[in-house]
């Protein structure tokens, strides 16, 4: 049989390659040749030691695209030669995956990151040079668009769905906390979604590259009064809602104390280790001031759809958010560069 490289984090600070059978695929699976695969921060956090959560021998990366190269008897939706990215889904047949509610709910899940594979390795294999997966879990790149920015299907898509959990609609003013990767997104697909945004960020490249991208309203939280300035970009106007994108004890205090009445507060950031909240939030304060606290975590078929779209128009701006490219070979290399302070997305090319 054929064999193929996978991409393992074996301990603290340590990825390696090994080598292992090319995998079969059942008549539902698609064989998918990976080309690209991002470095999540779960990917790195796992690598430096500080996620627990995860046991190591994980054959990761779960931000990937690539090509197909063989297509199973009952898949439909996608041929031999198709460029796709991945969605990260749940089961598909329980009653919770059939309402949309897919990995939010699904009563059959598994973390893609210790689920078993043939090859003796867990994780979701996207930094490997093959790939099996379920047909269903596939979305079409259109022709013209870089497979770089393919990748970013699955961040886009935990926007998409916490921005849709947010009901944001045109017009409104939205506060997100924090411009990394998924700060940035947010900012971006809010935009899109029509409503003026605002950003506050400690770094000033972060902010830079946001003010590249066309935003105007930037605040530097270190150097300005976050609430001073909102105040004074809105003229007497209300926040609608404050996306949290940095999983921090200080932000969250913060966030509290500005927040308006009738806001809607979307946490988007988990950390690890977790965050201290760091604070006692009176029930009253919930009540009077009509705030809605909602939490985000993956994303329905909905969400990947609408987030392949965006990619597909190139309604986003994804350049400007690789802060480096690695070849596959170069796993150490990579990880070191991803896990460096005000670094944006980097890339495995398999």
């Amino acid at each position: 049989m054929d064999k193929h490289k996978i991409s393992v984090i074996t301990g603290p600070r340590e990825a390696k390659l090994f080598e292992v059978d090319i995998p079969e695929i059942k008549n539902n699976e698609v064989l998918v040749a990976n080309k690209v695969c991002a470095l999540c921060t779960s990917d790195y956090q796992l690598w430096m030691g500080t996620r627990d959560n995860i046991p190591y021998n994980v054959a990761f990366g779960h931000e990937n695209a690539g090509v197909v190269v063989k297509v199973g008897a009952d898949v439909k939706n996608v041929k031999e030669g198709d460029r796709v990215a991945f969605g990260v889904l749940g089961c598909g047949v329980c009653d919770d995956c059939r309402k949309g509610l897919n990995l939010k709910r699904c009563m059959n899940a598994t973390s893609s990151h210790t689920a078993g594979n043939a090859d003796g390795y867990h994780g979701p294999h996207g930094a490997s040079q093959y790939k099996a997966v379920e047909g269903r879990k596939l979305f079409k790149v259109r022709d013209g668009v870089s497979l770089k920015h393919a990748a970013f299907l699955e961040p886009i898509a935990t926007v998409v769905e916490g921005i849709e959990r947010m009901r944001i609609k045109p017009n409104e003013n939205i506060l997100v906390v924090g411009a990394g990767t998924m700060g940035n997104l947010n900012a971006q697909v809010a935009r899109k979604y029509g409503a003026t945004v605002i950003v506050s960020e400690v770094s000033d490249k972060k902010l830079e590259t946001l003010r590249k991208m066309g935003f105007k309203h930037l605040i530097n939280s270190k150097k300005e009064d976050l609430k001073t300035r909102v105040n004074e970009i809105l003229g007497g106007q209300q926040l609608d809602g404050i996306i949290v994108s940095v999983g921090a004890t200080p932000v969250y205090r913060q966030v509290f104390e500005m927040a308006p009445k009738c806001c809607r507060i979307l946490l988007f950031a988990a950390n690890y280790p977790a965050p201290e909240w760091g604070m006692n939030i009176d029930p009253n304060l919930i009540h009077y001031n009509l705030w809605e606290i909602i939490g985000t975590y993956t994303a329905s078929t909905f969400a990947f759809q609408q987030a392949m779209d965006l990619i597909n128009k190139e309604d986003l701006n994804l350049d400007l958010l690789i802060d480096g490219e690695f070849d596959q070979d170069k796993l150490q290399e990579a990880f070191e560069a991803a896990s460096t302070p005000d670094m944006f997305r980097v890339l495995l090319n398999i």
